[in-house]
Parts: structure tokens; C-alpha cells; sequence
């Protein structure tokens, strides 16, 4: 639908635009490669059908689960690398005067060094943040992708 037509308009669209479609009722619109596919199908019994579907379905049911298995795989690797930084992190940060960059910034002639700052590895790998589900359950909003924080600033982690 047009975005000025209203529900009022849609079977006028309707009859317009749309028409009927290669299929079993409409033979003769669809391309030569559709209608081999259709009288092969046609050939079969409902059984050979019916079995020929579930043979699909099932090939495609192995591939979903494959992935999923090493999805997982990688999404523990993932977190174990992400709880190593963490942890390496504190370690480098229990050895430095947090009061440096404070008496630094107080000096003319001293310089602070730009901060080390961490990508959201979240964000970069267009993962959910830790116990957010897709589609923005749990408190997130979908599409926060690539958005600038209220600052300005790219949004990024410091560690």
C-alpha cells in the first residue's frame, strides 16, 4: 500500500497490483524451470511427497543444528577472551597511582598519555550485551547499533 491509502483503499490496491501467480492453478505463467518443478511433484505419490519434504526439512534441520553447535562454541570462547581481558585488565590497573593522571593534568609540562579505551566487543560483533536477548528484551532497545552516545562520544568501554 501506498503510505497516503488508507484501509479503505486496500482491496482497490489489491485488485490493482496483485494477480495471480505461477503455481498449480496458473501453469502457464510460471517460467519453464517452475514447471518441471511442478509436474515432477505432481508425478510423486503423497507418500514420495510427503517423503521428499521430510528429506529437505531434515538435511536442513542437521545444517540449523550444526551451526547452532558452533555458535555456541564460539560464543564460550568468546566469553572466556572477554573474562581474561577483564581480569588482566585489573591486574594493570591494581599496580598504577590513580592519582597520577590528576597531579599530570595539574602540571604545565606533563602530558597524560590518551586513555586505553576497549571497543564494546558487544557492539562490534552486533552481539546482544551480556543478558540481553535479541529483538531488545531485557531492557535493551533494538537498533542502538553504530549510535552516538549522549556525549558525542563513539560508544565505547573503558577498562
Amino acid at each position: 500500500m501506498s503510505p497516503t491509502c488508507d484501509p479503505t483503499c486496500a482491496p482497490f490496491f489489491l485488485q490493482e497490483n496483485l494477480g495471480p501467480v505461477c503455481g498449480t492453478k496458473h501453469i502457464d505463467l510460471c517460467n519453464d524451470e517452475q514447471k518441471k518443478g511442478i509436474t515432477d511433484a505432481q508425478a510423486l505419490s503423497d507418500a514420495d511427497l510427503e517423503a521428499s519434504l521430510k528429506g529437505h526439512n531434515d538435511k536442513l534441520k542437521a545444517l540449523k543444528d550444526e551451526y547452532e553447535k558452533k555458535e555456541e562454541r564460539i560464543q564460550a570462547e568468546y566469553e572466556l577472551l572477554k573474562e581474561e581481558r577483564t581480569k588482566k585488565v585489573a591486574e594493570l590497573e591494581k599496580g598504577t597511582n590513580p592519582m597520577a593522571t590528576t597531579v599530570c593534568k595539574e602540571r604545565e609540562k606533563c602530558a597524560v598519555p590518551e586513555p586505553v579505551v576497549f571497543e564494546n566487543s558487544d557492539k562490534a560483533f552486533d552481539m546482544p550485551p551480556e543478558g540481553e536477548m535479541e529483538g531488545g528484551e531485557e531492557g535493551g532497545e533494538a537498533g542502538d547499533e553504530g549510535e552516538e552516545g549522549a556525549d558525542g562520544d563513539d560508544p565505547k568501554e573503558e577498562l
